[in-house]
């Protein structure tokens, strides 16, 4: 059986991950993707359209294939008010060994647009997710991994998880073959933010994830916490308005058809659908580790599936 930090009954070793995601990169992706030039990117607006039209630049600049000719799936859902128009961008790197068997990696760019005056630019919820995986995408490009990946890129995430939906009904070629789903939803947090978080289903899996990490930044080597569940908001007082982790990102889509994920955040926090959730108040810092410990564990799951 294949581990990663397999724990113990003594202090967990760290496991010492180097420097692998160009950091301007990934920063000037957050910046960008969470600019008011995006108005919140909310479904079927402007801003959302505008921001799509970014990440597929950034897939066709790195020679990634679409599953179509354009990297755009669009889709539609019937609401009392009229329909709602969404399109999942959708990206794919065949593996080396097992070429039609696919890792999922899933992270949604919509977020809930202007109120009033206000722009909720969703720079953690979730331009964070995005922005490392398109920086994941450019270091598999180089250096793919065994099995193929799919980089779902998806719309409708705040409307009851849309676009992941649209993917099973409308790529059962591509869903029906997942091995594996690895979602990103806001993995920069806030200037608290002390530990990326995870769940997994099911909960005893060929691989472990460490929770001590040494990660070698520059000439510095700092240490990184990673952490099993999740938060509530202390707001967050009665049993029944408890967030149901399992069904609280794309990833439920994935665990509803019965294929197992990893889900990486940071759970919820001071910032979350505010409009102060914007570039200046993100954790660069941690934003930039995460995704590196992200991308290694991605390779963990790569060589134990």
């Amino acid at each position: 059986m294949l581990t990663c930090c397999r724990s113990t009954t003594q202090q967990e070793a760290p496991v010492f991950v180097k420097q692998s995601i160009n950091q301007e990169q990934l920063f000037g992706h957050l910046e960008t993707l969470s600019s008011d030039e995006f108005g919140g990117r909310k479904t079927g607006s402007a801003g959302s359209r505008g921001a799509a039209d970014y990440i597929v630049t950034k897939l066709a600049s790195l020679n990634i294939n679409s599953i179509n000719e354009n990297y755009i799936s669009e889709f539609e859902h019937e609401k009392l008010i009229g329909k709602i128009y969404g399109q999942n961008i959708i990206g794919i790197i065949n593996g080396t060994h097992y070429s039609d068997e696919y890792i999922v990696l899933t992270a949604h760019y919509d977020h809930i647009g202007i109120k009033g005056r206000e722009i909720y630019n969703g720079t953690d919820d979730n331009a964070s997710g995005v922005s490392a995986m398109l920086s994941i995408a450019e270091n598999i490009s180089q250096r793919p991994l065994k099995h193929s990946v799919i980089l779902l890129f998806t719309d409708g995430e705040e409307i009851n998880l849309l676009g992941a939906k649209a993917f099973f009904e409308n790529h059962p070629e591509y869903a029906n073959k997942a091995k594996f789903n690895i979602n990103l939803d806001m993995i920069s947090g806030d200037g608290t933010t002390k530990a990326l978080r995870y769940i997994k289903w099911p909960k005893e899996q060929k691989f472990e994830i460490s929770s001590n990490y040494q990660l070698s930044i520059g000439d510095e080597n700092k240490p990184f916490k990673v952490k099993y569940g999740f938060k509530q908001l202390r707001s967050v007082s009665t049993v029944n308005s408890r967030t149901n982790w399992k069904m609280a990102s794309d990833h439920g889509i994935f665990f509803k058809n019965n294929i197992p994920f990893i889900y990486f955040g940071v759970g919820e926090h001071r910032n979350y659908h505010t409009p102060n959730d914007n570039f200046e108040q993100a954790n660069l810092s941690f934003f930039q580790r995460a995704t590196e410990v992200i991308y290694h564990n991605l390779n963990v799951i790569d060589n134990a599936i």
